[in-house]
């Protein structure tokens, strides 16, 4: 939908047929909660389709909100608390892949600037959420060196953008900087291993 593949008749009922079906699932098995956050994805989901997308800041602002909503009616799902910084964390982070995206080769050169700003301010806000969100999980303290691992994919994923001019979506990325990859890797094992082993 967001690419644009579909025609607006198309999109309608599409739309449509999956928030019905998604409507009445949320009905049968979960809270009123969760209906309140899909409807809220589902006009997200609108909104971003119509005329976001094109304003840069918008469209990763929007984008961003949809994962946070994810995840918050996952979390009410398992009837489990949410950390606030864990929020922030993501949020911030995801702001910072959507607009990778948007940089491409036909980006005007102010927006680039903007964009470069973007990334000065949120980049330190997502590592610091990111170590109080460890912080907060009252686990090891040997997790706290995942905040090195995340410094320097994120470090990696920037140069990866400024350096290589190779203007790719942030997956085919991952995907195809096998550094990056790594690191990534690395740190999920890690996590993982720290927090449930």
């Amino acid at each position: 939908i967001a690419r644009g593949d579909l025609n607006n008749k198309e999109v309608i009922l599409l739309i449509t047929i999956i928030s019905l079906l998604y409507l009445a699932l949320n009905l049968l098995f979960f809270k009123k909660e969760i209906l309140i956050y899909t409807l809220l994805l589902i006009f997200l989901n609108i909104l971003y389709s119509w005329k976001i997308k094109k304003i840069i800041l918008l469209d990763a602002i929007i984008v961003s909100l949809g994962f946070l909503l994810r995840i918050i009616s996952g979390f009410a799902c398992i009837q489990q608390k949410i950390d606030i910084y864990m929020l922030l964390w993501i949020f911030t982070l995801s702001i910072l892949v959507a607009l990778a995206k948007r940089l491409n080769p036909t980006i005007a050169n102010h927006h680039k600037k903007v964009v470069d700003n973007i990334y000065l301010i949120l980049s330190p806000v997502s590592i610091i959420s990111n170590y109080i969100f460890l912080a907060n999980l009252k686990i090891s303290p040997v997790i706290f060196l995942s905040v090195f691992l995340l410094v320097i994919g994120m470090l990696r994923f920037y140069y990866y953008l400024n350096h290589l001019n190779k203007h790719l979506s942030p997956f085919e990325i991952l995907f195809n900087d096998r550094y990056l990859f790594v690191i990534v890797l690395i740190n999920l094992v890690f996590c993982f291993t720290i927090i449930y082993l």
